[in-house]
């Protein structure tokens, strides 16, 4: 028998970013999801994230399960960012290196599963680290208002902060559709990797179709 987690303190039942997201990348009802809570009766945490800066003003959700990761997933990809979100992300990178310590000031979003089911037929995460070789991947993943058109996207780091990857989320017809094309688009310029005058454009590593997401 399986039951549904309750709502009293699940970010899926918000109306802003942080429901949106959250109900893009835990899809399945028998995930529970909690901030600042034990995990539901009957269930194991199986990850915890730092909401960054709040709950209520949701912007990046960090990996607490690897230092490393958790402090790669805040210091990497900035080149493009303005000067001051560089900067905040610096210090936070510099307070996850402490792991859930560093980060101890904002709430922690726990994720967890019910006992006996295994984790890879509930979480993304768990079906890329199959589907990638079987490396255990932490994913971070950025909140923002909800969007017909966005799709949430984790950027995915083993353990010791090494990037793995990222993974695009078609939730509804419009973005499944765009995740898709986008994926045909990536198998089609694989002909003309390495070939001159041409940019080199970044390697599709898998797709997977799961919980009515892409």
């Amino acid at each position: 028998m399986t039951t549904q987690v309750g709502t009293a303190t699940d970010p899926r039942s918000r109306v802003d970013g942080l429901g949106w997201v959250s109900r893009a990348v835990f899809p399945d009802e028998r995930v529970g999801l909690t901030v600042g809570a034990a995990p539901p009766p009957g269930h194991r945490a199986v990850a915890r994230y730092a909401v960054v800066p709040s709950v209520a003003r949701a912007r990046f959700l960090v990996p607490l399960g690897a230092p490393r990761a958790g402090a790669a997933s805040l210091l990497a990809y900035n080149a493009l960012r303005p000067p001051k979100v560089r900067a905040l992300r610096a210090v936070l990178g510099g307070l996850a290196r402490f792991g859930p310590a560093g980060l101890a000031p904002f709430p922690t979003l726990t994720v967890s599963v019910p006992a006996g089911v295994p984790a890879a037929d509930l979480l993304l995460t768990e079906r890329l680290t199959d589907a990638l070789g079987g490396t255990p991947l932490l994913a971070a993943c950025g909140v923002r208002p909800p969007d017909p058109n966005g799709k949430p996207t984790l950027q995915l780091f083993s353990a010791d902060g090494r990037p793995r990857g990222y993974a695009k989320i078609g939730w509804n017809d419009a973005t499944r559709a765009l995740v898709t094309a986008e994926a045909a688009a990536l198998r089609a310029l694989r002909a003309v990797a390495g070939v001159a005058d041409h940019p080199l454009p970044p390697g599709l590593l898998t797709e997977t179709a799961w919980a009515g997401q892409v």
